[in-house]
Formats: C-alpha cells, sequence, structure tokens
C-alpha cells in the first residue's frame, strides 16, 4: 500500500541565561539588508518560571525588564534582549565593540529619537528617551551584523504595557486604562497559526541556557497572501466570567456588570482549589468541576451587513451550549473537537450590543482518566463571508504525484450559495512555496451554483522542483483559494500544506518520501502540567524543542484531537502526528466514570441527525486533514466495548475516514487484542494498521497469521 498524503522569512536571535523575566514584544520589521518591508512578527521572551500571566492568544505579559539581571556575556550576536524599562529608555547589551544605531519611531513612521553611529564598548547601554509623549512607538537597532526591532508603549505613568494582541481589537490592552482604546491602527497580528515559520529553538533548553528569542515573520508582499475577501475577527478578548450556575444567564439583557473581566483561552478548573473530596477524583486531579458561564458584548460594523457570520470555538470543555442574544445555537458534549455556529440571523449591526453566552458543564463526574480542564480553554474567532463563499474546513489538499523534477497539488473544495439567486462562479489556487514566492494560478471551469445548494470543485497545481517536507526540513507550502464571479472575488481562504510520500509496509515498516523512519514516539496529552488545558503556545512550542532534543520524532495525541496550532507547530517543527479521536465508544472503562464520553457517544446530534461520535470524528478529519505532520489515524484507545460492538463501529469509522481523507491509513491502540476477539476476524482486516498496547507478542501472532 502506497500512501501519498497533503498536506518566510525567519530571524533568530539568540540570548544568553536569563531565568527570571518573561515577556513578549510585538511589531514590524524591515529587514534593512535588501530595504524589504516585514509584518506580523513576534518576538517571544521565556525564562525558566512559566508565570500565570497571559494575554489572549498565550503570549507572556511583561510590564518591564528588570535590568539588574541582564546578562553581561553572550554566546553569540553584538545585541541581547534590547527592551524599553521606565525611566531608563531603551536598554541592550553589546557584546561586541562597534557601530550601533537606534531609531525610535512613532507609529507615523518620523523618526522622533536616535542614537547614530555610535561606537559603543561591551556593556550594558541605556538610551534615554525621557522627552517622549504617551502613545506607541517602533524601536530599531542596527548593529553590524544584527538587526532587533520591536514595539513598546509609554502611557500616563510611564509604564510599558502589553501590544494588542489582534488586528483590530479593541480590548487587547490589558491591566490599565487603556483597555477600551482601539488598536487597529497597529496592524499588528499576532495570530500564531498564521505565522510562516515555527522552528526548533536555536539554543537547546537546559539549566546552562535556558532563553531564547524567536521572531516569526510573515511578508506583506505579493509573496505572501492572507485572506483578504473574508473576515477573520479574533474573539478572545473581554470576555466575563462566573464560576457556577446563573438562572437566566442566556439572556441579552441579563445583569453581569459583577462578573470577572478576563480573556480566553481559560481553564477555570486549574485555578483550583483542590480537594479531595472534588467528585474528578484522583483521575481528575481532585480538580474542582461544575459549571461555568461566559458572557461577551460586542457590536458588530455595519459594513459586514448582508454576509454571513459564524463563531468558531477551538474548543470548549465540556457540554457547552452557546446563546447568541438569548436564542440557543446548540449543544457539544465533546469537550475537545472544534465546531461553530451561524449567528447571521440573530446578530445586530451597527451601535446595538449584541451578546454570546457560553455555559460549560462538566458536572458530572468523573470524566475523564485525566485532567480535562474546564470552560473556553482554546481559541474563538468570528468569521464574516458573502453568501457565496467556501464551505467550513471544505478545502483538501493532496500532492498525489512526487517527483524530484515536479509535483501535482490537487486543491478541492466546496463552494456554499446562502444567496437568493444562482451565481456562476470559477475557483482559483494560487500556490505559495517556502520561500514565499507565488507559483502560476490555476482557474477551475466555470459552474453555477444554485440558491441553497453547494458544487464541488477540483483542481491541479504543477510545482516545480518540489522542496519536499520531512523531519530535518519541515518546508511548508501555502494555497490561496479565491472563489471569484468573472473578475470579483467573494471568498478567500488561505491553506497550509506540505509536499511528501508516506507509505507503510508490512515488510519495511513506514516510510517518508521513500526514507524508512522508525516512530521514536511519546503519548502526549492536551495539558501542560501547572499550566492546565488553556496552554500557552510558547510553552506547547518548547516542549516539542525538549522532545526532539532527546530523540523523539513523533507523537500520538492522548487521547483525542487537540488544538489546531499544536498541529500547526508539529507541521513547522517537523513531527510525526497519529491523529487521534477518542478514549471511550460506547463502554465506560471504570463504572464511576459516568461522565465520560461513552455517555454521549452513541447518541444522536440533533443538528445532523447522525451519532455523536459520527459527528465529532467527521469535524476532527476535515479539520486536520492538510497537515502533512499527520501520517495516520486512530480511532480509539484500549476500547473496552464487546467484539459484536467494535466491529460494526470500526467498519463506520473506518469508512468515514477513508471517505474523507483517503490519502491516510487508520489504526488504532487495540486492548488485549487476542482475548478481546480482535483476531483472527475481528478487526484485524478492518484497519489499515493493526495497532496494539503493550503486548508485542500478540502483534506478532496477529501478523504471522494472516
Amino acid at each position: 500500500m502506497r500512501i501519498q498524503g497533503c498536506m518566510g522569512l525567519v530571524v533568530t536571535l539568540c540570548l544568553s541565561s536569563f531565568a527570571a523575566a518573561t515577556g513578549t514584544l510585538k511589531g514590524v520589521v524591515k529587514d534593512l539588508s535588501n530595504d524589504k518591508p516585514i509584518a506580523n512578527a513576534i518576538v517571544r521572551l521565556i525564562g525558566k518560571a512559566l508565570i500565570d500571566t497571559t494575554d489572549n492568544n498565550g503570549n507572556f505579559q511583561f510590564s518591564s525588564f528588570p535590568v539588574s539581571i541582564l546578562p553581561k556575556g553572550a554566546s553569540s550576536g553584538p545585541l541581547t534582549r534590547p527592551g524599553y524599562i521606565p525611566g531608563k529608555g531603551i536598554i541592550f547589551v553589546n557584546k561586541n565593540q562597534g557601530h550601533i544605531k537606534v531609531d525610535i519611531f512613532n507609529l507615523s513612521g518620523k523618526v522622533v529619537a536616535l542614537l547614530n553611529n555610535s561606537v559603543l564598548q561591551k556593556g550594558i547601554w541605556s538610551m534615554p528617551l525621557g522627552n517622549l509623549a504617551n502613545g506607541l512607538y517602533v524601536c530599531k537597532i542596527k548593529s553590524t551584523d544584527e538587526i532587533a526591532t520591536f514595539r513598546f508603549m509609554v502611557n500616563e505613568t510611564g509604564h510599558r504595557r502589553g501590544m494588542p494582541a489582534k488586528i483590530g481589537d479593541a480590548g487587547s490592552f490589558r491591566g490599565d486604562d487603556l483597555s477600551k482604546k482601539a488598536a487597529s491602527a497597529t496592524g499588528i497580528d499576532t495570530l500564531i497559526t498564521s505565522k510562516a515559520g515555527y522552528f526548533t529553538d536555536t539554543m537547546p533548553w537546559n539549566e546552562k541556557v535556558s532563553d531564547s528569542v524567536t521572531v516569526f515573520l510573515r511578508d506583506t508582499g505579493s509573496s505572501a497572501p492572507m485572506a483578504s475577501i473574508r473576515t477573520i475577527m479574533p474573539f478572545d478578548a473581554s470576555w466575563l466570567f462566573y464560576k457556577g450556575d446563573a438562572s437566566g444567564a442566556d439572556k441579552a439583557a441579563f445583569s453581569d456588570g459583577s462578573w470577572r473581566p478576563l480573556s480566553v483561552p481559560h481553564d477555570w478548573s486549574i485555578e483550583g482549589p483542590f480537594s479531595a473530596s472534588e467528585p474528578t477524583g484522583g483521575r481528575g486531579a481532585w480538580a474542582p468541576s461544575g459549571i461555568g458561564w461566559y458572557r461577551k458584548h460586542f457590536t458588530l460594523p455595519t459594513s459586514l451587513q448582508g454576509r454571513r457570520i459564524y463563531i468558531e470555538f477551538d474548543g470548549v470543555m465540556a457540554n457547552s451550549t452557546v446563546y447568541i442574544n438569548g436564542t440557543s445555537l446548540g449543544t457539544r458534549p465533546y469537550g475537545y473537537i472544534s465546531f461553530g455556529y451561524e449567528i447571521t440571523s440573530q446578530v445586530t449591526f451597527g451601535t446595538s450590543e449584541n451578546v454570546i453566552a457560553v455555559k460549560a458543564d462538566n458536572s458530572l463526574q468523573q470524566a475523564s482518566r485525566w485532567y480535562t480542564g474546564a470552560g473556553i480553554y482554546r481559541h474563538v474567532r468570528l468569521v464574516a463571508v458573502n453568501p457565496v463563499h467556501i464551505g467550513t474546513w471544505a478545502t483538501y489538499v493532496t500532492t498525489p504525484t512526487i517527483t524530484t523534477a515536479s509535483a501535482t497539488v490537487h486543491v478541492q473544495t466546496t463552494v456554499v450559495n446562502q444567496g437568493t439567486a444562482a451565481q456562476s462562479v470559477t475557483v482559483q489556487a494560487t500556490v505559495i512555496d517556502p520561500s514565499g514566492a507565488k507559483l502560476s494560478p490555476v482557474t477551475s471551469s466555470a459552474q453555477s451554483v444554485a440558491a441553497g445548494d453547494s458544487v464541488d470543485f477540483a483542481l491541479d497545481v504543477p510545482v516545480s522542483s518540489p522542496k519536499l517536507w520531512n523531519l530535518e526540513s519541515p518546508n511548508m507550502y501555502e494555497v490561496l483559494t479565491t472563489i471569484q464571479s468573472g473578475t470579483t472575488g467573494l471568498d478567500d481562504e488561505v491553506t497550509p500544506f506540505g509536499i511528501r510520500t508516506i507509505k507503510f509496509d508490512p515488510e519495511l515498516g513506514f516510510s517518508l518520501n521513500g526514507k524508512i523512519i522508525k516512530h521514536k514516539g511519546v503519548c502526549l496529552h492536551h495539558d501542560v502540567s501547572g499550566l492546565g488545558a488553556a496552554v500557552p503556545q510558547r510553552a506547547m512550542q518548547r516542549r516539542i524543542a525538549i522532545l526532539k532534543s532527546i530523540g523523539s520524532n513523533a507523537v500520538r495525541t492522548a487521547h483525542n484531537p487537540i488544538a489546531p496550532e499544536v498541529l500547526d507547530l508539529y507541521d513547522r517543527m517537523g513531527m510525526l502526528v497519529l491523529d487521534e479521536a477518542f478514549d471511550e465508544w460506547t463502554g465506560h472503562k471504570y463504572s464511576e466514570m459516568a461522565g465520560g464520553y461513552a455517555t454521549y457517544f452513541n447518541k444522536t446530534d440533533p443538528a445532523t441527525n447522525q451519532k455523536w461520535y459520527q459527528t465529532d470524528l467527521t469535524d476532527m478529519v476535515k479539520r486536520d486533514r492538510n497537515h502533512p505532520s499527520i501520517v495516520f489515524y486512530s480511532i480509539g484507545n484500549e476500547i473496552r466495548d464487546g467484539i459484536s460492538t467494535r466491529v460494526p463501529l470500526t467498519t463506520d469509522m473506518v469508512g468515514i475516514i477513508h471517505k474523507l481523507d483517503p490519502s491516510r491509513p487508520v489504526t488504532q491502540a487495540l486492548f488485549r487484542p487476542q482475548t478481546s476477539g480482535d483476531y483472527p476476524g475481528g478487526v484485524l482486516n478492518i484497519l489499515d494498521v493493526f495497532g496494539v498496547n503493550y503486548r508485542t507478542a500478540e502483534l506478532l501472532d496477529a501478523i504471522t497469521g494472516t
């Protein structure tokens, strides 16, 4: 069996050990070497201690750099940790005697302060900025062979605050009186999943070197597309939270003035208190459970009238019910699955306020064999599209033919018409290579999409001299899919993917791009110890970097769908992934686990009239199938259902995955396969890859018996 699957610019500044300070710098960079504008830069500064204050995108916050613990030595490069210190100005460490130029710009691009071509000795230097007015500024430091750029703020009290987390996010200045000022003018987009380069840490994570700074850059020019027709609005900031049930909280007029303001992702269970009397038990870390309510007040501009408005949740733990202006949109029991609802008919536009409310209920315990978290613990966004648009998770990219000289990128998608009249449309696919260069676009033939209907499109894009995705060089491409009516763009979407082949051979094992590779893997749960389930992205990147440093090359998502941005990390850092769906089917693993997924597995989803397992599995595969890191799927971990139940369910789930993604095989971590009846017969000939936990002798017996 041969299985072929689908799937810019990066600057890294290395720092010496800096144990105490943490923070995030965000800014726009201009590469002076070729005068090329770069936008959407993130500089992450992480020390040993993972502090508990993060912004709504998982970025660590800080109010200033403690000068007293700046390092006096460094391992490479002339600059170390430039930063703005209230009362001190710009602080940086010069490690090599030489020329340094520092420019301070306001947001209009005017130089308001500079230190021009001064020759500085080694050591810690400061550039006083006592005459700066309140506001946002850009600092650019250029030395002989290095450029460091970041933004900082001076406010009424002279403190530096966290930068805006998203374009247009009016509530992203946290912790001060600027919280309600619009941030759209800054043009900063720090959506982690849109960045062009996730790379492994440039320095090892150990006691001697505990810090590094990585700048993730995306070119703003023609070589790096962003979806420009549809509107994607980050929705993490400015929520209100109440721990406990609240009668009437689903209604727009409900009084929530005393509720706790916060940003999501948020895991309220990790906040405690922990108690041996908690019904979560030891398996759930004795963490609190129950009901948590979230509410968010927002307005929508009149410019969005006529569009279809959707809200997307990457994950809510658990049994979430979502309301918009008092109307229930639906309930999703499975806390690990991503989902969304259309809210077009319930929202208002202009100055009238909308209220969205989310009830997350994990009262029924025990609910898991491990810590789950609680609440809106992953990202949220609003999406506004024209009535004729690309369906949710409809774009599917594969690479069916690959040679050294060329590759074929196959793009298929579904166009949905929610308008009132038929529309003749074409689909255009533009592939962008790992360097950011656009390849020649390919346009499909026109098809008519009737009102209230949808039509599938497929087209092939040739790629010359493809750069393959592998563990050493995880080259990532993107495809910009655009829906057009004549010359008018109706919708667009950017899909990252990789060009690579995978193959599972019963004699040789697994191969990637023709190279035999042994999976040196770990089972990795969704939480990170004391950080809980709302994991900062940098913490997960650090974890993956450590795994790679000890020789690991594979991860099993134990035992549920994970956050989409973590899959993005696996893509860009070069890891193999076993994407796992469920830990339970129809039967609970322990009698006390009344709240486990088995309670909902075989119940009917009223929105689709399917069983919940069918809905959840479909959504997982459609969401994840363009990630090159994923090389196979698992439909279950040590399922305890009887063989008469498992055979038809296995057949059904394998069929669902093969229909949605025929490029990858399906496996399952079987539990005592011989005594459970999995072979001979059983599920042995249903699964593409026969998987067994622990009992390797039974695995060999099953293989040799076929």
